[in-house]
């Protein structure tokens, strides 16, 4: 089949393109004039850019074009760039991106501190049970920020962490369906390709079997002395 003329009137010139059924768009020469005529069509520069990627992308979008003109009798598409009003960036988009990136760095760090102070309240959770209380709350608040970043790894760590604090509260059941429930879920959803979540979850289920041996021991002191 003849190859189609794309034809692109710019200000100061025009550019041919040579569109061929099964091959890519690609420019072949860029001249002041040219002679003829096509089907004629209005475009902006941004559609000028995805007309040209699509032309290059897709067979189905050339085939179209090829169809179309066929029906008109023609084998030129001449396209005018009109000029716009403004730039081609989109503003509101880019200070809404700007904004979520700062948001997500700014997050990132507050996480970083909370996991550092909620890590030193842990540490001493097991032998003062204010602090296990203060690295459950401090847990819960990041939790809330991973909700919003909506990073489902996070999310399960934030979880794990306030597990310890319910071992060391003494709440065993409740830790142990929290471990469970992050664990199955980090296998259905394939979030420990590093293998960091699974090593997580099994750390703090030893602690866990720990805090339930430490329970029983008591529990048996108990009987023993009644």
């Amino acid at each position: 089949m003849k190859p189609v003329s794309f034809i692109v009137k710019l200000p100061d010139s025009y550019y041919t393109f040579s569109i061929v059924k099964q091959n890519k768009c690609t420019i072949i020469e860029a001249v002041d004039e040219i002679d003829g005529a096509g089907v004629t069509k209005a475009i902006t520069p941004n559609q000028l850019v995805y007309a040209v990627k699509e032309f290059n992308l897709l067979n189905r979008f050339r085939r179209r074009v090829f169809y179309l003109l066929k029906e008109l009798n023609s084998t030129v598409l001449f396209c005018i760039v009109e000029p716009i009003n403004g730039g081609l960036i989109d503003y509101a988009w880019c200070q809404r991106a700007t904004l979520l990136t700062w948001e997500y760095v700014e997050t990132e760090n507050l996480m970083s501190w909370l996991s550092t102070l909620g890590g030193a309240f842990s540490a001493l959770g097991d032998s003062v049970e204010k602090c296990a209380d203060v690295a459950g709350k401090i847990s819960r608040y990041q939790l809330k920020l991973a909700s919003r970043s909506g990073d489902p790894s996070i999310i399960v760590r934030c979880k794990l962490y306030y597990s310890i604090s319910l071992i060391q509260k003494g709440k065993l059941n409740a830790a142990r369906k929290l471990i469970l429930s992050q664990y199955e879920y980090a296998k259905e959803e394939r979030l420990a390709g590093d293998n960091r979540i699974y090593k997580m979850c099994h750390g703090i289920w030893l602690k866990l079997q720990y805090a339930q041996s430490l329970k029983l021991q008591n529990r048996r002191k108990i009987h023993s002395k009644s």
